[in-house]
This record gives structure tokens, C-alpha cells and sequence, in this order.
């Protein structure tokens, strides 16, 4: 996922950290420019399973992250000393969550293997705001540009349109 306004990304990894990577050509390390990557800024640790949903937030100040074990992060990446976790939902989903979205700058989505596809509100606690079903597993999710919709994609190559004033 890209930083909305630093030239920054981060990447879910199969060990169960996120790297946080210089973006521009401007910060690659020498070493680095060579072979075409980004520095790397930070290695945030939390999950125990493959990060697959990474997403920051349009302010930029939290990154959201989702892993196969079904759990969710909330990481503070605007912190002096580096990026901390400030939340975390050991169970979001029961099983891999597959993507991650945001709607506005409080709320955010997740779609699991579960078949679930859960709305989530920054400092709510450890419950989502909403979930919707799918007949089939949810690969991703994403708010339409008025945030009035969800738009997913299924494994049966299915699109499912929700309401989010419902």
C-alpha cells in the first residue's frame, strides 16, 4: 500500500512482519538504487501468519494491516521513534483476511476467507460496525468514491454491491 501523502509503501511479508519502505527515487540507500528497491524505513512486528491486507488511512496517520491468522492491526506510523501498534483484534475474522479498505478517515473494511466482509470505526473496541455475507469468499473490497457503497470481488468472479447507509 502506498502512504496517501509520503512517497513511502508498505508490504505484508509471509513471515508475519510489514515493511515500511522509502518510495522515491531520491531515499533509495546506494546499495539499494542498484537493484531497482526502497530503503527500508521499518519492520513492524505483531503477526505470527502471511500479512496479505495492508492500508493506510487517507490521513496517512494509521496503518491498517490483516493477516492469515485473522488478526487486525492498527499501527500509529506517525510516531517520533518509529511506528507503534495501537490496536490490535486478535480474532477480526476466523479465518485469513484477504484485503483491507478504507472508507474515510475513521472507518475501514476487511474481507476474510470467512465469507465475511466487516466495517470497522477507529477506537470502537474489538467489534466491527457492520458485517455483511457473501455466498463465496471475498478476495477484496473497496468504498466507492461517494463512501456510500462497498464494491467486492469474489472467488466466483462475482461482484457484491452493499449499501453502507443500510
Amino acid at each position: 500500500a502506498w502512504h496517501p501523502t509520503k512517497c513511502q509503501l508498505a508490504v505484508g511479508r509471509m513471515d508475519g512482519a510489514v515493511d515500511l519502505y522509502a518510495g522515491g527515487t531520491d531515499e533509495y540507500s546506494n546499495n539499494n538504487a542498484k537493484s531497482g528497491g526502497g530503503r527500508r524505513l521499518h519492520r513492524l512486528h505483531h503477526h505470527s501468519s502471511p500479512v496479505r491486507a495492508v492500508a493506510f488511512t487517507p490521513d496517512g496517520q494509521i496503518l491498517l494491516t490483516g493477516s492469515d491468522e485473522g488478526m487486525l492491526c492498527v499501527w500509529d506510523v506517525n510516531r517520533p521513534n518509529g511506528p507503534a501498534l495501537v490496536h490490535h483484534v486478535v480474532l477480526a475474522h476466523k479465518s485469513w483476511i484477504l484485503d483491507v479498505t478504507t472508507i474515510d478517515k475513521r472507518r475501514f473494511v476487511t474481507s476474510g476467507a470467512d465469507q465475511q466482509i466487516h466495517v470497522w470505526s477507529l477506537g470502537q473496541g474489538y467489534a466491527p460496525l457492520h458485517t455483511f455475507h457473501c455466498d463465496s469468499i471475498p478476495w477484496t473490497v473497496h468504498a466507492n468514491g461517494s463512501n456510500e457503497r462497498l464494491v467486492t470481488g469474489t472467488d466466483h468472479g462475482w461482484l457484491q454491491i452493499s449499501s453502507l447507509n443500510a
